[in-house]
């Protein structure tokens, strides 16, 4: 789904992901909620590529376990990229770090880490668009065009 709405297609994603994913079934780290809930961090040593998806995730989301693994590619998608700033190139720091957008879900309003979750939804929201309201809550916002613009433009490598 996701490299279906590139148009580098799946290699343009695996560019994104940094050349390699990795999901594991395994319980995920207690910061992720009792080791229950999908999960990618960017803290853990050596670990920006990794998906935790625990059995409770394929339970609880089922037909629209798809979604979750698109949202949790998001966060991958932000610990891989190295967004510049300005003209001379400098690192201002992740996607997320600059994704400025209001939040287009309540996830992404309350989510332990917000400024994250912000962007990995509108990475899932950009893919799936209204489909995404199956499993998320949408927020009335005044921007969503322009994020859309703005995250296919990251996607694609515009900026």
């Amino acid at each position: 789904m996701l490299g279906r709405a590139l148009s580098g297609g799946v290699p343009a994603l695996r560019d994104l992901l940094g050349r390699t994913s990795i999901f594991i079934r395994d319980a995920s780290p207690l910061v992720c909620g009792a080791g229950q809930n999908p999960c990618s961090l960017p803290g853990l040593p050596g670990m920006t590529h990794e998906v935790f998806l625990p059995a409770e995730v394929f339970l609880n989301y089922g037909d629209n376990m798809h979604m979750v693994v698109v949202h949790e590619l998001g966060h991958v998608i932000d610990w891989q990229s190295q967004i510049a700033t300005d003209s001379e190139r400098h690192f201002g720091g992740r996607f997320s770090d600059v994704w400025s957008g209001q939040p287009l879900t309540n996830y992404a309003e309350t989510g332990v880490f917000s400024q994250w979750e912000r962007f990995a939804e509108a990475v899932t929201v950009y893919v799936f668009r209204q489909d995404y309201s199956k499993v998320a809550t949408f927020r009335p916002v005044t921007d969503f065009q322009d994020q859309m613009n703005r995250m296919q433009g990251l996607l694609e490598g515009w900026y």
